[in-house]
C-alpha cells in the first residue's frame, strides 16, 4: 500500500485501468489500450517514470521463431554448439540479480557477460549456429536485456539515456561481418532499479544491514534484419556482441528471437529534459533514512505465550488431521505506523533473520502481532537484539533486548 504521491499516481495510471479494462461483464476495453507498446502511455505516468516497451507479436510458430535462450550450460547454445567469447566472462543462468526472491518467471534464462578494466582489447560474446541459419524471410531480430550492478552505476540515479549501449552484428557462411547495430538506437539499457544494502547504526547496538532490493528490469531490443546490411541473411552462421566503450561491465542478454513482423515503434519519445523529477539517487534516499531519531518511535516489545489448542502437543486436529503447533506471539508496538505491504515482514533476533509470514497489524497502524512456533522463538537466544524490518526505504523497528 504505497503512501507517497507517486506511488498512488502510478497504481491510478496502470493497475486501476488494467483492471476496470479486462473484470467483470462491463469492462471497458478502451482502457487497455494502453498497454499496447504501439500505443503512448498516459503523461501523468511519465512525468513521475521512465518507461521501456518492449513484446513478441506473436506465439513462437510460424511468424516467431526462438534463436537461443541459453538452456544449456555455459559455453553451449540451445543446440549445444560451443560459443564464442573474447576478454569476457560469460555465464548462462537464471535471470535476476538475487537468489533469495524471484524476479523473473521460473525458466527464464539469461547469458550474463561480464568484465574488468582487466580485460583489455576487444570484447565480445558470440553465439554460432550449425548449420547456417536461413533470416531472409524474417524482418526482425529481437532479444531482451538488462543490467546488473558495476561500477557505481547503483549509487546514482538511472540515466534516462541509460547506462550502457553495445553493438549487434551477424556473421554470414562467408565469415563476412555485418553493420554494427548499437543498443541505443532502440532502448534505454539502465541499472537495476532499487536501492543497495544499507546499515543503520544504533546506539549501543550491532549495526543493522538491510539486504539489497534491486530489480533487474529485462527490455526488449528490435533490430530491423534490413539494418544489419553487408551479408547474406540465408545463410548467418553466428550472432554476435560486441562491448567496447566500457571499461567495465555486466550484461544479461536472453530470449533472441526472430520474427517476420517490422520492430514496433515506441510512441514515447525519449528526450533528455524529461527525465522524472520523482527519481533520487539511491545515495540521497539513504541519507534521507539515516537521520531519522530512533528514540523518537517508543518502541516496545511484549511476548505472549498462546497455544493453538487446549490439548497436548502432537495431538492432530479434527479438521486437518495434522498436529497442532503451538505459538508464540510477539507483540510489537510503535508511535511509528507499520505500513502495509505484499512483502512478509523480516524479524531480526541477534545474528538470526525471520520470515515473519505469521504477521497481522492492527487497524491504527501501530500494533504488529508477530506469530512464531514456539521451538523456534524457544531456540531464540534471550537478550539478544530484536528488530523489525518492513520496507527497505524505512529505518527498521528496534526493540532491544529479546525477553524470555
Amino acid at each position: 500500500k504505497g503512501r507517497s504521491k507517486p506511488q498512488q499516481v502510478t497504481a491510478i495510471q496502470t493497475l486501476v485501468p488494467f483492471f476496470r479494462g479486462t473484470v467483470g461483464a462491463k469492462a471497458d476495453r478502451s482502457l487497455v489500450a494502453q498497454f499496447d507498446p504501439a500505443n503512448p502511455l498516459p503523461s501523468p505516468f511519465l512525468d513521475i517514470a521512465i518507461a521501456d516497451r518492449g513484446y513478441i507479436p506473436a506465439p513462437v510458430g510460424d511468424t516467431v521463431q526462438k534463436l537461443e535462450t541459453f538452456s544449456q550450460p555455459t559455453g553451449k547454445s540451445d543446440a549445444g554448439i560451443n560459443t564464442t567469447l573474447r576478454n569476457v566472462k560469460v555465464v548462462h543462468q537464471a535471470a535476476g540479480t538475487d537468489d533469495w526472491w524471484k524476479e523473473h518467471d521460473d525458466g527464464t534464462r539469461v547469458a550474463n557477460v561480464s568484465w574488468s578494466a582487466e580485460n583489455t582489447g576487444s570484447r565480445m560474446f558470440q553465439v554460432n549456429f550449425r548449420p547456417a541459419k536461413n533470416m531472409s524471410e524474417f524482418k526482425t531480430l529481437s532479444f531482451r536485456t538488462a543490467l546488473r550492478c558495476f561500477g557505481e552505476i547503483c549509487d546514482f540515479p538511472a540515466s534516462d539515456k541509460g547506462e550502457m549501449t553495445y553493438g549487434v552484428r551477424l556473421i554470414d557462411g562467408n565469415g563476412q561481418a555485418s553493420t554494427t547495430y548499437l543498443t541505443d538506437q532502440d532502448v534505454r539499457i539502465s541499472r537495476p532499479i532499487g536501492l543497495p544494502s544499507q546499515t543503520y547504526t544504533f546506539p549501543d547496538r550491532p549495526p543493522f544491514v538491510v539486504p539489497a532490493t534491486l530489480h533487474s528490469v529485462l527490455g526488449t531490443v528490435e533490430i530491423p534484419l534490413s539494418a544489419l546490411a553487408g551479408v547474406d541473411l540465408s545463410r548467418i552462421t553466428a550472432l554476435r556482441f560486441t562491448f567496447h566503450n566500457q571499461t567495465v561491465g555486466s550484461v544479461d542478454i536472453g530470449d533472441i528471437m526472430l520474427s517476420k513482423s517490422d520492430p514496433t515503434v515506441d510512441p514515447n519519445l525519449r528526450v533528455a529534459s524529461r527525465a522524472p523529477s520523482a527519481m533520487m539517487a539511491a545515495k540521497v534516499q539513504m541519507a534521507s533514512v539515516v537521520r531519522h531519531d530512533p528514540a523518537s518511535d517508543g518502541n516496545s516489545l511484549k511476548i505472549v505465550r498462546k497455544p493453538a489448542a487446549a490439548r497436548p502437543t502432537g495431538a492432530a486436529t479434527a479438521e486437518s488431521g495434522k498436529p497442532t503447533v503451538n505459538t508464540v506471539n510477539m507483540v510489537v508496538t510503535s508511535k511509528r505506523p507499520f505500513p502495509a505491504t505484499d512483502a512478509f515482514p523480516s524479524l531480526k533476533v541477534g545474528n538470526k533473520m525471520i520470515r515473519a509470514d505469521g504477521s497481522t497489524i492492527a487497524p491504527d497502524g501501530k500494533t504488529m502481532t508477530i506469530s512464531i512456533p514456539e521451538a523456534t522463538f524457544n531456540a531464540l537466544p534471550a537478550g539478544a537484539d530484536v528488530s523489525l524490518l518492513l520496507l527497505a526505504s524505512s529505518p527498521p523497528w528496534s526493540f532491544g533486548p529479546l525477553p524470555k
